[in-house]
């Protein structure tokens, strides 16, 4: 009778070790995503700030994705989502003298280092993606503030926005290729708070492009 109360406690403190490892596991795993989504936004976002994309010469699509850049930080090239083509686009649309080409190669260096330490397969799904409806949406005749006219979204709004909406995309619950989106978009007036940002998976944030809602 010791004996199988022993071999029960034995049994038992295995399962909750067991446990202990699968929970610690998905927390690494949940901090490691998004640690890696943050790193995929800031870099959407500084393309979206410094340059002048215009769509594919071939296909005319409007979405691509990044595949390098150069080793000055003045460059980057990237890969039509549509046809696959490659071009390299190295016009700057803010001015020279402000330009931060030292904050492209420490974003890529990061993101690069990211992908390498969580053993990302260099798959589309894994690289930094955008519409440039989205990057090229901002009209200087219109009168809008430096600050609403800024895509970037707060980190504390991030986290609160992600708490919220449980790490999913709020419209199919995937987890996978997640973007930060607004309800209603920037190129509207949309602004980058608690209540008009939300999560969306890349396919669920291209098919609703510009639109409201």
């Amino acid at each position: 009778m010791v004996d199988i109360i022993l071999i029960i406690i034995a049994l038992l403190c295995i399962l909750y070790a067991f446990g202990q490892y699968a929970e610690e596991s998905n927390k690494k795993r949940e901090l490691n995503d998004r640690k890696f989504f943050n790193c995929k936004n800031d870099f959407e976002e500084f393309i979206a700030k410094n340059f002048k994309i215009i769509p594919c010469g071939t296909c005319a699509d409007v979405n691509y994705f990044l595949l390098d850049i150069n080793s000055v930080g003045t460059s980057i090239q990237l890969g039509c989502n549509n046809c696959k083509r490659k071009k390299w686009f190295k016009d700057i649309k803010v001015d020279q003298s402000i330009y931060d080409k030292n904050k492209l190669i420490s974003l890529w260096n990061n993101f690069q280092s990211l992908s390498t330490e969580q053993e990302r397969e260099p798959t589309e799904k894994n690289l930094v993606r955008f519409n440039i409806d989205n990057i090229n949406m901002n009209d200087p005749s219109q009168n809008i503030s430096d600050e609403k006219r800024s895509r970037h979204i707060p980190q504390k709004v991030r986290d609160k926005v992600w708490n919220r909406d449980g790490g999913k995309c709020v419209q199919c619950g995937s987890n996978k290729d997640l973007e930060f989106d607004h309800i209603v978009p920037h190129s509207k007036g949309g602004a980058n708070t608690y209540r008009n940002v939300r999560l969306l998976c890349e396919p669920c944030n291209r098919k609703k492009s510009a639109n409201i809602g």
